[in-house]
């Protein structure tokens, strides 16, 4: 085992060493297929070695899986056009495409004072749908300045079609409340939101 485990950590740390293996963002050529058919010339057992390998690769998949599942978090303040704070927010910060695709599907409630970021890299155009979605939601889409440009009202979808809530504007982020949420604290378009992240994703 030991010797099996050590060739498997050395196709890892050195895959060119250990059955010349390929990476695999592309295909190799015929050359190079069967330049990995050829014996190995550091004497190791090739199925050990493939076992090894899935090993240290079984042992390393929770971690990996935790850190893919892993989002971000933080604050969000929304103020008055004046400055005047109109409530503060603990969210969860969505900056990738997975990120923002899962966004609060699936969920069956949400704190009061709690929401989800959908931040984008630059200004972005497009709608947000429901499907999969369990409670109504606020959605209130800002700009790279923070001001709030367009708010609207998302209601649940279990099945297609579901309707896009499309703001019609270009925006640079978004913030999903519980619906009514909006309403109670007196946010309006023109006021501002900033985030500001207390643990990375």
């Amino acid at each position: 085992m030991a010797s099996s485990y050590g060739c498997a950590i050395s196709a890892i740390r050195n895959p060119s060493r250990a059955g010349r293996t390929t990476p695999v963002r592309f295909l190799p050529s015929v050359g190079d297929r069967a330049e990995r058919h050829k014996p190995s010339q550091e004497g190791c057992n090739t199925v050990a070695m493939r076992f090894g390998l899935v090993a240290v690769l079984a042992l390393a998949l929770p971690t990996a899986a935790v850190a893919a599942t892993a989002i971000g978090r933080g604050t969000a303040t929304i103020t008055a056009p004046t400055g005047s704070p109109r409530v503060v927010l603990k969210v969860e910060i969505a900056r990738t495409d997975a990120e923002r695709g899962r966004g609060l599907m699936n969920r069956r409630s949400l704190a009061a004072k709690a929401g989800m970021v959908f931040l984008y890299p630059s200004d972005h155009r497009g709608g947000y749908w429901m499907k999969n979605t369990l409670i109504p939601l606020d959605i209130a889409f800002y700009d790279a300045r923070g001001k709030i440009l367009r708010i609207l009202t998302m209601q649940p979808c279990r099945r297609d079609p579901c309707r896009s809530y499309d703001p019609n504007v270009a925006y640079r982020a978004a913030l999903e409340v519980n619906a009514g949420s909006f309403r109670r604290w007196r946010v309006r378009t023109g006021d501002r939101i900033a985030v500001r992240a207390t643990r990375s994703g």
